[in-house]
């Protein structure tokens, strides 16, 4: 179970440490949208050192590139590693993202004696279509353990689907309980996306909210949501259906 997923930008390995001692079930390094273009060559290769040298007491996970990035298959190929528990998929549309994705890591796992499958994936849903065909998302490949709604404000989900952000998240009722279905009837995990506000009245509410519509963890980005996220997220309840 990952009650707390705390996000770490990769291009700023002076951060590393900090991160570890936060206290979250595991931590994700971000490729993705934290680090600018110009710098995710080198971001890469410092994740790819940290998943030789450090030996860590949680999770090591990846935030890699889209699918369509072009920049997906060498984040892939630098960080299948035998320290890495998985990668967070980014921008999932459809089955074919994550096969796509399933089969680069196979290749990676035969040829680096790593165990067939071992490399899990949190498929990351951030378009009206992902939505859409979420379940066939969830059921694209073993390797996916858990679904993850990118509800943040300002973030590809809102701008597709139009949802206005208030306080009691109302907006985001739809795409939320869709997730929590689909990882429930694949017999997978549902974590919620990161609350951008680092108040930790709005987190605490939103953290709240995600529990009681089934969610069992949550991403975050601070180092003070960490808490609160394990506190609200420690009841496990029945993750008798869960593959972690």
């Amino acid at each position: 179970m990952l009650r707390s997923l705390l996000s770490v930008p990769a291009d700023r390995p002076e951060d590393f440490d900090a991160a570890r001692s936060a206290g979250a079930d595991g931590l994700c390094f971000d490729l993705e949208d934290a680090v600018p273009v110009a710098e995710k060559a080198k971001a890469r290769s410092v994740v790819a050192h940290v998943l030789e040298s450090w030996r860590s007491p949680v999770p090591l996970w990846v935030r890699v590139n889209a699918v369509d990035s072009g920049l997906c298959a060498d984040d892939l190929d630098a960080i299948a590693r035998p320290a890495l528990a998985g990668v967070q998929l980014p921008k999932a549309e459809s089955a074919e993202d994550v096969r796509t994705v399933d089969r680069l890591l196979a290749g990676h796992e035969r040829a680096r004696s790593l165990g067939p499958g071992s490399i899990g994936v949190i498929a990351t849903i951030e378009s009206a279509r992902g939505l859409l065909d979420v379940l066939e998302v969830a059921t694209a490949a073993p390797r996916v353990v858990a679904l993850m709604p990118a509800i943040g404000a300002g973030g590809d989900l809102q701008r597709d689907l139009g949802y206005v952000t208030t306080d009691d998240e109302r907006g985001m009722l739809h795409a939320r309980s869709r997730v929590v279905l689909a990882a429930r009837a694949a017999g997978i995990v549902p974590l919620d996306g990161v609350h951008v506000d680092v108040g930790l009245v709005g987190f605490e509410r939103s953290a709240t909210a995600a529990r009681r519509l089934g969610f069992r963890g949550k991403k975050v980005f601070h180092h003070e949501h960490v808490e609160p996220a394990n506190r609200i997220f420690g009841d496990e309840g029945d993750s008798s259906q869960d593959r972690t």
